[in-house]
């Protein structure tokens, strides 16, 4: 039609790894990024921040932009990723480590809520797709939903649902989590 402007959707991903970081999935985040791209949406990603990358940066070759959130702690549990030992930075760190604190994922949950929720207002996001893997993601997803209910949340449930919270505690953490997840399913 001519002399309308046709507005651009907004796609948020959030992911756990994303370039820089080192893994398949992290290609694949970019790959997907690309792929949506062409097919006319403008997309985000949110993952935490790592040792391979702390800071926010934009993607490659797109429009949009990789928000690096930084989890609770980070400055002295250093970081969520497994293949950066979780390693404790800091005498805080040990004790929180010998204490059993989760040192996984549910440490970036709130930091990420917050941030994207901004971004959902901010940026007029329309679509929320969520990564399996860890639990959290999809956490986020249906929280975001809950707050935001006019976007329409796309979860990946590709791999058993894991937490990855490193606590003798995980199981009752996990259990209370899958319940969470089978309550808001209808919000996917």
């Amino acid at each position: 039609v001519r002399g309308r402007k046709i507005k651009k959707k907004n796609l948020l991903i959030i992911t756990d790894l994303f370039p820089p970081d080192p893994s398949g999935r992290s290609e694949k985040m970019f790959r997907h990024a690309k792929y949506l791209e062409r097919e006319g949406l403008c997309v985000d990603m949110i993952c935490p921040s790592t040792l391979a990358a702390p800071k926010s940066h934009p993607i490659l070759g797109n429009k949009g932009y990789c928000y690096r959130v930084p989890p609770f702690l980070m400055s002295h549990l250093s970081s969520l990723k497994w293949q950066e030992n979780f390693a404790p930075q800091t005498r805080l760190g040990h004790l929180l480590r010998k204490l059993k604190i989760p040192s996984g994922y549910i440490r970036w949950l709130l930091p990420a809520f917050q941030k994207a929720s901004r971004l959902i207002q901010k940026k007029n996001i329309h679509t929320v797709f969520c990564v399996s893997n860890p639990v959290t993601s999809q956490i986020l997803g249906i929280v975001l939903k809950i707050k935001h209910p006019s976007i329409k949340y796309i979860a990946e449930l590709r791999d058993p649902l894991r937490g990855y919270f490193r606590s003798r505690h995980h199981e009752t953490v996990n259990f209370i989590i899958e319940k969470m997840i089978g309550r808001y399913a209808d919000q996917i």
